[in-house]
C-alpha cells in the first residue's frame, strides 16, 4: 500500500506541472515511509479510506476541477496531520503517565505486539 502511495503522490505532483509541489512530495516522502506503514498496520480502514481519498483526487483532476483538486488534497492531508497529531499526543500521555497504556501495546506509541492488531475488522 506505502509504495502505491508514494507512487500516486508523484504522479500527481507531476501531473500539477508544478515543480515546487514535486520536489516537496519527493523530498518528503522518504520522511513519512514508517508513518504511513504504522498507519497501515493501527489502522483497519487506512487502506480503504487512502484509496477512496486518492479516488476523489483523480477523478477532479480528471474533470479539470482545480478547487475540487485543492480540497479534496487538503482533506487527505488533514486526515493523515489529525492522525498522526492523535498518536502522538496519546503517546505524550502515555509517557508522562497521564494515561495508561492500552491492553496488548508494548510501547506508548501504539504499536501492536508482533502479529497482532490494535483494531479488530
Amino acid at each position: 500500500m506505502v509504495t502505491h502511495d508514494t507512487e500516486f503522490h508523484a504522479a500527481v505532483a507531476r501531473t500539477s506541472g508544478n515543480t515546487a509541489l514535486a520536489s516537496i512530495l519527493i523530498g518528503t516522502s522518504g520522511g513519512t515511509f514508517r508513518g504511513r506503514v504504522w498507519r497501515g498496520i493501527v489502522e483497519c480502514d487506512a487502506h480503504a479510506r487512502t484509496i477512496a481519498e486518492h479516488e476523489v483526487i483523480l477523478e477532479a483532476i480528471r474533470v479539470g476541477d482545480a478547487p475540487l483538486v485543492r480540497a479534496a488534497a487538503l482533506t487527505h492531508v488533514a486526515t493523515t496531520s489529525n492522525w498522526l497529531a492523535a498518536i502522538l499526543e496519546r503517546a505524550a500521555a502515555v509517557a508522562d503517565g497521564s494515561t495508561p497504556r492500552l491492553r496488548g501495546v508494548r510501547r506508548a506509541a501504539a504499536v501492536p505486539k508482533r502479529g497482532r492488531r490494535i483494531c479488530r475488522r
